[in-house]
């Protein structure tokens, strides 16, 4: 009977029992009204005719008055006492034999009386199987069937598009390895879907589920669909990072994780997974024109553009992509490619070699100043770009350290010598002290001091060039980046023969070229033995 038929009859019983609910009636009057009721011939809401028995009169009479006009319908009665019981097998018996299914949902009934007999010592003679079976069905304690845990789980939805977006990975088909083509590797899915809206702002197959690649298809997603108010993700370890941590407060993005064991709140996630492996990877699996992460990439963009546009179940008819246009106008665009990058970048704290200056990420070495030689400082790069690094000291942009390549012959450099001596001419008192009380004297040791160095330190050389240019404001950073590796490569310059060379170069064009033109000029001038 479905909701209208059963509201029907309801409301037929209600009319039948009606002339009994007004107030108070005496013995006589009860009976009386009781008989005229019984005396009628009734039209049923299913169209057939009939009278209604006295048991039945009294007992929708009794359910009103009980529970309401709810207590009319069908399905409404209370439950007897005994359901979820079994009387013909003891409470003691029972209860163990719940205990064990619960313990592995697996153990068939023959299997459960067997532990009972042999492993606890219990009487099972009388127990029959089909009775255990069907009290196991009552409870839902149903063989194979996970048993529910404690607490309750509802269904959720965003309101509004890019409040939420769900990610996570998954293993899919096997490809050719590209190092070793004979043998097989497996494709890992990375992927993220927008609550509200079930569109997928961004999914691509890697060959790792690391870091680098999860941020690689992130970034991706954000250009392409804007910024996440929140970004849920897996309790995986590759998520657990504290540079993903750094890099959403960066973008102003808000980061959770699921529940340990708790796989009901990243349903959606869950489910888009599902359908991707059913639909597209059993297919792509079996194709004989994909063989490269190139190819299955291709192929599933031109998937998840069917999908997108196909009526989702959960969207009243609408398509991931009608349902996203619906919120367009709210979606926040405001970050551009440069800025995501730049929070996408990978970063480690590092400590500049003392002799070398150098900073190892991996198994590469950059190339840092001399005057952060010894100091620890934070170095960010991007993998896709393994040519140079950024350090950042404090927070801030120090520079840009470039790939050293090992020479068979390395030039002193003089560097070296002008950095090593005191620039401040500042002495150590307390060692002062002590020589003084070594050679019996009161005051301290007086050292001499060395001679200026005619050659130029980086510094002095960024200084000379925005004095001779004219220039009001410090140089860019891409300036920056430009003057440090030509001073790298022309040092060691002196001081007298670089200031004719750049004056020469000015007075013949001038100070609007750009910096790479005076540096071309100085070529001439840089020191060699």
């Amino acid at each position: 009977m479905d909701a209208a038929d059963n509201e029907k009859m309801a409301l037929f019983r209600y009319q039948a029992i009606l002339p009994l609910l007004q107030g108070a009636l005496s013995a006589d009057d009860e009976k009386r009204i009781t008989s005229e009721i019984l005396a009628m011939e009734w039209q049923f809401p299913d169209g057939s005719k009939g009278k209604l028995k006295p048991r039945t009169l009294r007992h929708w009479r009794l359910r009103y008055r009980r529970d309401g006009f709810s207590g009319l319908f069908y399905g409404n009665r209370q439950p007897k006492k005994s359901k979820g019981t079994c009387q013909a097998i003891p409470t003691e018996l029972l209860n163990a034999a719940r205990e064990l299914r619960e313990e592995d949902s697996r153990r068939s009934v023959e299997l459960i009386l067997q532990l009972m007999a042999e492993g606890k010592g219990l009487d099972v003679s009388d127990i029959c199987q089909r009775t255990l079976q069907r009290y196991f069905k009552r409870l839902g304690l149903k063989r194979g069937r996970r048993v529910k845990g404690k607490g309750q789980h509802e269904r959720y939805e965003q309101e509004y598009t890019n409040q939420l977006w769900h990610g996570d990975t998954a293993h899919t088909v096997l490809l050719p390895d590209p190092h070793n083509p004979a043998q097989k590797k497996k494709a890992k899915l990375v992927v993220f879907v927008d609550d509200a809206s079930r569109v997928c702002p961004h999914g691509e197959f890697y060959f790792d589920e690391q870091l680098p690649s999860v941020l690689d298809a992130l970034a991706k997603g954000l250009l392409v669909r804007g910024k996440p108010k929140r970004i849920l993700l897996d309790n995986a370890k590759t998520f657990r990072s504290t540079m993903l941590d750094v890099m959403c407060a960066e973008l102003d993005i808000g980061l959770k994780f699921c529940r340990p064991r708790r796989p009901q709140g990243k349903g959606k996630i869950e489910r888009l997974i599902r359908t991707i492996k059913e639909s597209f990877c059993n297919e792509a699996e079996n194709a004989s024109n994909i063989t490269t992460l190139a190819e299955l990439n291709a192929a599933f963009r031109g998937w998840l553009q069917r999908y997108e546009n196909r009526k989702h179940d959960e969207l009243d008819g609408l398509t991931p992509e009608e349902r996203w246009r619906k919120d367009e106008l709210q979606v926040d665009r405001s970050l551009t490619d440069a800025r995501i990058r730049q929070a996408m970048m990978l970063r480690q704290m590092r400590t500049v070699h003392i002799s070398t200056a150098l900073v190892t990420v991996g198994k590469r070495e950059y190339q840092v100043s001399r005057e952060h030689a010894g100091r620890e400082v934070q170095v960010r790069w991007n993998p896709e770009r393994l040519d140079q690094v950024e350090v950042w000291i404090d927070g801030r942009f120090a520079e840009a350290a470039l790939l050293k390549e090992r020479k068979p012959h390395v030039e002193r450099d003089w560097r070296h010598d002008e950095q090593a001596e005191d620039p401040k001419g500042k002495k150590n008192a307390s060692a002062g002290e002590y020589c003084a009380a070594l050679i019996g004297e009161g005051e301290p040791v007086a050292v001499k001091a060395r001679g200026k160095n005619d050659l130029f330190k980086l510094s002095d050389f960024i200084q000379l060039l925005s004095g001779q240019l004219g220039r009001e404001r410090p140089f860019e950073e891409e300036e920056q980046a430009v003057i440090t590796v030509a001073f790298k490569r022309l040092a060691p310059l002196e001081r007298a023969a670089t200031e004719e060379k750049l004056t020469c170069a000015i007075a013949d064009k001038g100070v609007e070229q750009h910096v790479r033109f005076y540096l071309e000029r100085l070529e001439p001038t840089a020191f060699r033995r």
